[in-house]
């Protein structure tokens, strides 16, 4: 069986090795939900971070306030 996709969503860090050394293109839920603020869909991507971090979803502060910088947003 063969599949087929445009993106891989992965987050752990040794699976998007593996991936990245299959040339699959991939991107974590951070690239996500920037996407969705630079499209428009996600009007605050900053209180979607906190949000997620009160709800205890573990991301590396720094990519989320490196993502923050990227889009011209406050810190968090």
């Amino acid at each position: 069986m063969t599949l087929t996709a445009d993106l891989v969503l992965l987050d752990d860090w040794k699976a998007r090795r593996v991936a990245g050394s299959a040339t699959l293109p991939v991107v974590g839920c951070i690239g996500i939900l920037e996407a969705g603020a630079r499209t428009g869909r996600i009007s605050d991507l900053r209180l979607v971070y906190i949000e997620l971090l009160k709800q205890g979803i573990r991301f590396e502060l720094q990519l989320l306030r490196a993502g923050l910088a990227r889009l011209g947003l406050p810190e968090l």
